[in-house]
């Protein structure tokens, strides 16, 4: 069997139907298609990522409050839990799809740390009462 260089056009084979001359060609094979959640062509944004979809920023400092309202400064807490609503909010409006999981974490450790805080008032309230009290 002889074979053709790449750059010369193939023969069809012997008893093949021809197509006459002029007449349309086939349509070539559709591309393959990548899986779904395979990376896409550079410079494509996938979808849920990119500029159409904002980032959820109350999530990310309704986190940080309240992490910080635990360990560090009680008063940020109820701030974490209030940003901790504004973050799940923007979830639940559509506004965006991320960041759901750490704005219900920062409002879970806002209200914890709310929680402290109103003890932590409360006892000094006691504590100053009891010294007037007593004086």
């Amino acid at each position: 069997m002889e074979s053709n260089p790449p750059d010369q056009p193939q023969s069809p084979a012997p008893g093949a139907p021809q197509a006459p001359a002029g007449a349309p060609q086939a349509p070539p094979p559709p591309a393959p298609q990548a899986p779904p959640g395979a990376p896409g062509p550079p410079g494509q944004v996938q979808p849920g990522h990119g500029p159409s979809d904002p980032g959820n920023t109350p999530a990310i400092i309704a986190l940080i409050l309240g992490i910080v309202g635990i360990i560090m400064v009680p008063l940020a807490a109820p701030f974490a839990w209030w940003q901790g609503n504004a973050g799940k909010k923007r979830v639940d409006d559509g506004l965006t799809t991320q960041n759901r999981g750490m704005a219900v974490a920062g409002q879970v450790l806002g209200i914890i740390g709310t929680v402290l805080l109103a003890i932590y008032v409360l006892i000094v309230v006691i504590v100053i009462i009891a010294a007037v009290a007593s004086a």
